[in-house]
């Protein structure tokens, strides 16, 4: 139980830091290899852990792979353009415009995914105190 929290605390990070290490690519005087790989690793790293999170905390499964997608669409444009924009460069031709609106439009969205993974936990913590003070109802009698 407590590792759901924890994998969605390290999904809302793992967005931020997302976020953070590609506002400062974006912003220049960074090398851009380092930068698109940290980029892209802790967007990857945000997912799975909140599509894990997700799994681990929600016990309607088809829910559960809801908001895995919804995880994965809200890193979706920042790690495509990330992708691309690290491909791009290391083929030696490097012309990232299209990619640098992709990982801008996706910079703007991270912060949700970090939101989503919060909301999943405090819903699933207030879901569970619920159960525990629900009134139990005696057996009928027979």
């Amino acid at each position: 139980m407590i590792a759901g929290y924890a994998v969605l605390l390290v999904s809302a990070v793992g967005y931020l830091v997302c976020r953070s290490v590609l506002v400062g690519f974006m912003d220049g005087g960074v090398d851009v290899v380092p930068s698109l790989v940290q980029g892209i690793s802790s967007g990857t790293l945000a997912v799975v852990a909140g599509a894990v999170g997700a799994w681990l905390l929600v016990p309607e499964r088809r829910l559960a792979v809801v908001l895995g997608l919804g995880f994965l669409l809200t890193a979706g444009p920042t790690l495509v353009g990330a992708i691309f924009d690290l491909s791009d460069f290391l083929a030696g031709g490097y012309n990232a415009i299209g990619t640098i609106i992709l990982i801008m439009i996706g910079n703007s969205v991270l912060p949700f995914g970090a939101v989503l993974a919060l909301l999943i936990a405090v819903w699933s913590a207030v879901r569970q105190l619920r159960a525990r003070r629900a009134p139990r109802t005696p057996p009928p009698p027979s």
